[in-house]
């Protein structure tokens, strides 16, 4: 009787057939070596993600290890970026972080649909754009990184303006009129804010030279204040100028006396 292919792998199932030991063990031992060979003994030189090339090219590893490991992989790397995300919103144009945080929030824009929603996601990172140029500003950061979140804001501005017109142009019914109105207010509120933030940039972009002026006045009229300086006040004479009678100066003649020297003079 000829088996069928189905048939003979079902025979060989039913069979049940095991490698021995000693074989698991040499070959094992062999894979080791073929594949770790080429690890570098050196601690520095090795890489994380050739660790994990390794461990999923273990050819003895079997199927319920293989998905620890993967999830155990999946866990830290999904904790890692989760992490460094929730560490990104803090951060403020020229941080490490900051590329990330603008990275999730066009992920973000990708999932929303509806007009309104995003017009109100929009304004959401415009009020975070002009906290970060206020934290900017309160750290005294270089005018390089305060010029950079302008231009971010002035780009966020832009697309808001894109939202509302997609709101008039696609949703022109009762609600979204209601909507738009309150969209609308909310971006000119958020506007008056950000030239009140730009106005407090300008001053203090002119105020290191006006105290330098303030410092220079206040040096020079110290200086004419000065004892024992020309041209200040309050000279004070030196004691060999002086005589027992108190007498600063020139005393050699008085009125009437002539050239004769005055009777109890050294």
């Amino acid at each position: 009787m000829k088996l069928s292919e189905e048939q003979l792998k079902q025979k060989l199932k039913e069979l049940n057939l095991q490698p021995d030991q000693s074989w698991r063990t040499e070959t094992q031992d062999y894979l080791n070596e073929l594949i770790l060979k080429d690890v570098p003994k050196d601690k520095k030189s090795r890489n994380i993600l050739t660790y994990i090339f390794y461990i999923f090219t273990f050819q003895f590893m079997n199927s319920k290890t293989k998905v620890l490991a993967g999830s155990i992989v999946g866990v830290i790397a999904a904790f890692s970026l989760g992490t460094a995300a929730y560490a990104s919103n803090d951060a403020v144009s020229g941080d490490l972080l900051y590329p990330l945080d603008k990275a999730m929030e066009s992920m973000k824009r990708v999932m929303l649909l509806d007009p309104v929603k995003k017009a109100e996601y929009e304004e959401d990172i415009l009020d975070e754009r002009i906290g970060e140029l206020k934290k900017l500003q309160n750290q005294q950061a270089e005018q390089a990184r305060l010029d950079q979140a302008g231009e971010d804001i002035e780009q966020q501005k832009s697309r808001i303006q894109e939202r509302i017109r997609e709101i008039e142009e696609n949703d022109p019914n009762e609600n979204s009129q209601e909507d738009q109105e309150r969209i609308k207010n909310r971006f000119e509120e958020q506007e008056e804010e950000h030239n009140e933030v730009k106005e407090m940039n300008q001053k203090q972009e002119n105020k290191p030279s006006s105290e330098t002026e303030e410092d220079s006045l206040t040096t020079t009229s110290s200086s004419d204040d000065t004892p024992g300086e020309p041209g200040g006040v309050g000279v004070q004479q030196r004691p060999q100028d002086q005589d027992r009678d108190g007498c600063t100066g020139d005393c050699g003649s008085n009125e009437g006396d002539g050239d004769k020297p005055r009777e109890g003079w050294d």
